[in-house]
C-alpha cells in the first residue's frame, strides 16, 4: 500500500512540496492550490520518476539478501570467515541503509528539475544526475543527516516479534505508525527541503 501511494500520490505531493519550498524561499505566498496547479501538468513525468525510483530500490535492495540466501543454502557455513548471523543481521541492514541514501540522492534533483525548471522526464533525469555528481558529497550529506533519524525505527522494525511479545500485538500498529511519521513526515520532508534549497541555489548561481 505504501508503494502504491508513493507512486501515484507521492509523485504529486512531493512535487507540491518542492513548489511550496521554492515559493517560501522566494518570500512568496505559499498556497496549496497554486502548488497543485503548478504540479498537475507535470504529473506524467513525476509519476514515471516515482515508478522508476521505487522499482530500482525494490530490485536493487532485494538482490543482496537473495544472493546471501542462495550462497548459504548451497552448503557453506561461512563467507569470508564470518557466519550468516553477521551477514544478515549486521551487513545487510548497513548495506541497505547506504543503498537507500545513494539511490535517493541519485533521483532527488530530477523532481525540482521537473517542477521548477519545467523539464520533461528524460531531460530532468539526466540534468538531475549531472547536478548530483557535480555535488556528490554535499548531496550525500544533505540526504544522510535526516536519514540517521530513521535508524532507530529500522532497528525496532527488525525486532517486531520481540516487541509484540513484550508489549502486545497492538504495538505492531504503533511501530508502523511511527515508521510513517518518522519516514514521511520528518525524514522525507527534511530531505526534500534540503535538496530543493540546494538545487535552487546551485542552479541560480550557474
Amino acid at each position: 500500500a505504501k508503494i502504491v501511494i508513493g507512486i501515484f500520490i507521492g509523485a504529486v505531493t512531493t512535487g507540491m512540496a518542492v513548489s511550496m519550498i521554492a515559493a517560501a524561499r522566494a518570500k512568496k505566498t505559499v498556497d496549496l492550490k497554486e502548488a497543485f496547479l503548478r504540479v498537475w501538468p507535470r504529473y506524467i513525468s513525476l509519476f514515471i520518476l516515482a515508478l522508476i525510483l521505487y522499482a530500482s530500490v525494490h530490485f536493487i535492495m532485494k538482490q543482496p539478501p537473495l544472493l546471501l540466501v542462495k550462497y548459504f543454502r548451497s552448503g557453506p557455513t561461512k563467507l569470508l570467515f564470518l557466519g550468516p548471523k553477521f551477514w544478515f543481521e549486521i551487513f545487510l541492514p548497513v548495506l541497505n541503509f547506504f543503498l537507500a541514501i545513494f539511490l535517493q540522492s541519485l533521483f532527488v534533483y530530477a523532481i525540482p528539475s521537473i517542477v521548477l525548471k519545467g523539464k520533461k522526464f528524460f531531460a530532468a533525469f539526466f540534468s538531475g544526475l549531472i547536478f548530483f555528481f557535480k555535488n556528490f558529497f554535499r548531496t550525500l550529506l544533505i540526504v544522510t543527516i535526516p536519514m540517521i533519524l530513521y535508524i532507530p525505527v529500522t532497528m525496532v522494525r527488525g525486532n517486531v516479534p520481540f516487541v509484540a511479545d513484550k508489549f502486545g500485538p497492538e504495538s505492531v500498529m504503533a511501530i508502523i505508525l511511527l515508521g510513517i511519521i518518522v519516514g514521511t513526515v520528518i525524514v522525507d520532508a527534511l530531505v526534500t527541503a534540503g535538496t530543493t534549497v540546494f538545487f535552487i541555489e546551485g542552479t541560480d548561481e550557474a
